[in-house]
């Protein structure tokens, strides 16, 4: 029985550090300090990213849906609000583990961030371009959903 391409992918890289992945993968750094590449086929943007251990993903909403699909490393925390106020967590990573899904699709304008639970998480970010252009919104870096007040 033949691995799929993503098995495939994650046991080549199990063991490798952070910086060995993304030299092999051709990922380039990020400011935010995770390394990525964007992959732009036809109507679908792909990003893939490496999110290193210590490193937040910055909150964001897109206008788009957007499907996050692990890929390889450590499982990694995927948390979305779809209002600023309610949050719920996802981990992310193999599927065979309980608890764990290998993918998650986040609605189009509901904030989201990640975290990787080990050395280093990679995922596959795609969303299919509905509109003429895809809108990012960060955060400020000090923001997190907030409970309503009572």
């Amino acid at each position: 029985m033949s691995l799929s391409p993503a098995a495939s992918l994650a046991q080549r890289l199990a063991d490798a550090a952070f910086d060995d992945v993304c030299r092999n993968l051709s990922l380039q750094p990020h400011a935010d300090g995770y390394c990525f590449a964007d992959i732009n086929d036809g109507s679908d943007r792909i990003q893939w990213l490496c999110l290193p251990v210590g490193e937040i993903y910055p909150w964001q909403k897109r206008n788009q849906q957007v499907v996050w699909h692990w890929l390889a490393g450590a499982p990694l925390a995927v948390t979305t609000s779809p209002d600023g106020h309610d949050a719920a967590a996802t981990h992310l990573g193999d599927a065979t583990r309980p608890h764990i899904h290998p993918d998650l699709t986040i609605a189009a304008d509901h904030w989201h961030t990640s975290e990787t639970l080990g050395q280093w998480s990679l995922v596959q970010i795609s969303s299919h371009t509905q509109q003429p252009t895809l809108s990012i919104e960060k955060a400020a870096a000090d923001w997190f959903p907030r409970p309503r007040p009572h």
